[in-house]
């Protein structure tokens, strides 16, 4: 058999001095009966040159991976973790600060949304902390939108479980957005422009969003979906208008058409974006809904 070149196919055979051995991940067990010599050398020579080369190849490259995805781990736990947590928080406290600087730029045109945070004895704690939730979402989502909306809570007791909630979130008190204590007939003077959302109205929002009222969602998380009519009685209570989003006429929602504040939130901010395309925003933002 003709000599090879003088390079080895994996460590064990460099290590044995010799091109193959029999523990080289290449070896082949030769058929019984054979003889004379090393039985890997001799099958390696019965074997096509073209077959060689394949084997040969194959054991090195093996070893070459094994090597790399070793040093390459080595690196990762030295380096590569550090960096990319301080890049991530980086770009997250960029990201943090470029939202904040598009609502304090927010225009008088900007939809303004209020929210009714009177409903706390309505709720459990577990409705409470949902609640929480659901404003931080509509927080993030709206400081996401290329003109983000004026955000204002209302009667947001100090002391009160519901500030015990949203004070535990962290960043809580930057939020670009107004508090108060007072009842949002307080906050904002002028009745005429306050428009009360209600999935018991019978007036129906349709077309783009008046510029000029002010919208308010009423802050309460119903899982046993058996309060009714609670957010028309406020709306009745103090004079203001009370409307409903487009829902029933417009798609099918399997869940009924009690929503959580935050997709309240997206669907206003996606009308108002869009000049009135409701059946749109409310197929993009309610989950398993279809049109009718």
């Amino acid at each position: 058999m003709a000599t090879p070149p003088a390079t080895y196919s994996c460590h064990l055979c460099k290590q044995a001095g010799r091109h193959w051995s029999s523990q080289c991940p290449t070896f082949i067990v030769p058929r019984t009966g054979s003889s004379g010599g090393d039985p890997a050398e001799a099958i390696m020579g019965s074997l096509p040159r073209n077959q060689q080369r394949k084997l040969l190849r194959s054991a090195l490259n093996k070893e070459k991976y094994t090597a790399a995805k070793k040093q390459q781990q080595q690196s990762a736990g030295q380096q590569a973790a550090p960096v990319t947590i301080v890049g991530k928080a980086t770009a997250d406290a960029t990201r943090r600060k470029a939202r904040q600087a598009k609502r304090m730029l927010a225009s008088e045109n900007s939809l303004r949304i209020v929210f009714d945070l009177s409903y706390s004895e309505h709720m459990d704690e577990r409705e409470l902390r949902n609640l929480k939730n659901q404003l931080k979402i509509a927080y993030s989502d709206t400081g996401a939108r290329a003109t983000p909306p004026r955000l204002v809570l209302t009667s947001l007791e100090e002391g009160g479980k519901l500030d015990a909630q949203l004070k535990a979130i962290a960043g809580f008190a930057s939020w670009q957005m107004d508090k108060h204590a007072e009842h949002f007939t307080q906050v904002v003077a002028d009745r005429s422009a306050l428009v009360y959302l209600s999935p018991d109205a019978t007036d129906v929002l349709t077309g783009p969003l008046d510029p000029t009222k002010v919208y308010v969602i009423g802050g309460l998380v119903d899982r046993a979906q058996a309060i009714h009519g609670i957010s028309l009685g406020k709306a009745t209570e103090h004079a203001v208008r009370a409307a409903r989003l487009p829902i029933q006429e417009l798609v099918r929602v399997r869940r009924g058409d009690r929503l959580p504040v935050n997709q309240v939130v997206n669907v206003l901010c996606e009308a108002q974006e869009t000049g009135g395309d409701w059946r749109a925003a409310l197929l993009k933002y309610i989950p398993e809904t279809t049109p009718l």
